[in-house]
């Protein structure tokens, strides 16, 4: 495991910014150096208290027989930023040259291959190949939660910058949005001045000032946006489009929004425009898909109790009759909470008291996919769903300090196939590549996560707790994660083609020394652990 600090480090802007992350501290071994394509992803690796950097097949580009305490890798075109004595240098690929010494004593790992470092007190930006994209002139820098801008800050004032190191607005905010709230990856950002909120679109870069001040639910380029517990909704550019005046909103979604004029009150839904294009007369309003949204009828005698969920049209007239107990939004969280996924709703029928089966009603096709016969579903995008039935397994473990159990989920498709198994896992999610979905075994943060291709083929065990998908390079890396006096730390234990086939891995010898293995498991490095076998270092 890497244990030296890098500050600040944010697990999402590394992520985003750096093909690879070691720390650690040196000693001496056999180099190797081969002639490899530039145009792939070099890994640095700490094993054992020493670093070194890999080409993608395993081979040793600058071995791990050199003093530095840290090295921070990107590309096989790229130097490496190697830390020692307190300072960091730039070097040759393969260490042998130092091209800038001790430039500075703190680097910031930031999105896109570009590093924050400190000269004099104060920050500048620098690409991968160590050029100055930025002199030092900012109080601080702060990438974005989701990787895809930097906040920076002179003289306490706040602006943003992009990827490329480019301001996109002045410092002249008190405080920018950093982090996001976990419903994807914005284009608009909260900002304030003074007592004033503002927004800034992260594509063109425009700034207005807003009467809300919160994005919350954000669909097809609409978001709904609040303020005093009162919403309304904005376009892509954070315009406005309606003033704030209703309770609740829904999700917007093709052309209509849910509202209601009082929490207790019916609830119908509004065109973009505020305009009502259909009635106050339901019990709930789910989004509306292609053909429709579910919704609960609101019974002739004003109660809501007991009353189905049918699909109504644009006009609000039943396209199918109400007919289920229940329907909610179709994506399900570990815990149960439903949110939004395009085309679908989750519909339910109690054929017994506090008894629910569940099944899967597409909006977009109008139609019933998935029958109510599931004890747990929710759709994953892809046109997958997790789900578990009476015959799931449970799974024991423990929420907010007290035992509980969960039923064990699996995968289906949309014609009911079972792609994944309900065996150890309560959750599946869809990885933002598309390409993988992701397993989870707990709800504990150091749960391991397995990923599965779309067709529910193992890809990568469940070893490591932080997955990254890099499709651009054909890879993925299996990361374990551990929390050390309130930082993250993440130790590289394997790297993968996008098939799951091993390019090189790291595994754990008898006495307890790291050892770095080939795809045949053949020892790269150390040839020999006993020297660094933990009960050896210690006599």
């Amino acid at each position: 495991m890497n244990k030296c600090k890098i500050h600040p480090l944010h697990l999402a802007a590394l992520a985003a910014s750096l093909l690879a992350l070691a720390a650690c501290k040196p000693a001496a071994t056999d180099s190797q150096t081969t002639a490899v394509p530039v145009n792939q992803p070099a890994t640095a690796l700490c094993l054992n208290g020493q670093c070194g950097v890999l080409a993608p097949d395993g081979k040793v580009l600058l071995g791990f027989d050199n003093d530095f305490g840290n090295i921070l890798a990107t590309d096989l075109a790229s130097p490496v930023f190697a830390s020692r004595n307190g300072h960091w240098d730039l070097v040759s690929l393969d260490g042998s040259k130092v091209l800038k010494h001790a430039f500075t004593n703190e680097l910031i790992l930031l999105p896109n291959q570009l590093f924050g470092f400190a000269r004099d007190g104060l920050y500048g930006v620098m690409d991968r190949q160590g050029e100055e994209v930025i002199a030092p002139r900012f109080d601080r820098l702060t990438p974005g939660s989701d990787g895809r801008y930097i906040v920076y800050e002179i003289d306490g004032w706040q602006g943003v910058m992009d990827t490329h190191g480019k301001l996109r607005t002045e410092a002249v905010y008190d405080w920018i949005q950093t982090q996001g709230d976990g419903a994807g990856k914005p284009q608009l950002l909260m900002a304030r001045r003074g007592t004033v909120n503002w927004v800034i679109d992260l594509g063109s870069g425009a700034q207005q000032p807003v009467a809300y001040d919160h994005i919350g639910p954000q669909n097809q380029g609409y978001s709904v946006v609040s303020a005093g517990g009162l919403f309304g909704l904005a376009d892509s550019s954070g315009t406005a489009l309606f003033g704030l005046k209703y309770p609740w909103l829904g999700i917007p979604s093709q052309g209509l929004v849910a509202f209601r004029e009082a929490q207790d009150k019916p609830c119908g839904y509004l065109d973009y425009q505020g305009r009502i294009a259909i009635e106050a007369r339901f019990v709930n309003c789910l989004p509306f898909g292609k053909q429709g949204a579910m919704t609960q009828e609101w019974r002739q005698d004003g109660s809501s109790l007991f009353g189905q969920y049918g699909l109504i049209d644009r006009q609000g007239q039943w396209k199918l009759e109400p007919t289920y107990d229940f329907a909610d939004q179709a994506g399900i969280s570990l815990l149960g909470q439903g949110h939004h996924v395009p085309g679908y709703a989750m519909i339910g029928h109690y054929p017994a008291p506090m008894q629910m089966t569940r099944g899967i009603f597409s909006t977009d096709d109008g139609k019933e996919i998935l029958a109510p016969i599931y004890e747990q579903i929710g759709a994953l995008g892809q046109g997958l769903f997790l789900f578990s039935d009476r015959h799931s397994p449970r799974i024991r473990l423990t929420y907010q300090g007290e035992p509980a159990e969960l039923p064990a989920v699996g995968v289906v498709d949309r014609s009911a196939i079972r792609l994944v198994a309900p065996r150890d896992a309560i959750g599946f999610s869809l990885d933002p590549s598309g390409r993988f979905l992701r397993s989870q075994a707990s709800l504990a943060a150091d749960a391991p996560a397995a990923l599965y291709d779309l067709q529910g083929r193992l890809v990568v065990p469940a070893r490591g707790q932080v997955l990254e998908v890099d499709t651009r390079h054909g890879l993925l890396r299996d990361y374990s994660l551990k929390t050390i006096q309130g930082q993250d730390w993440k130790g590289l234990l394997s790297l993968r083609d996008l098939q799951g086939k091993v390019q090189f891995s790291v595994r754990r010898t008898e006495c307890g020394a790291a050892q770095l293995v080939d795809s045949a498991d053949k020892p790269i490095w150390p040839l020999d652990p006993t020297p660094y076998c933990p009960a050896l270092a210690t006599n």
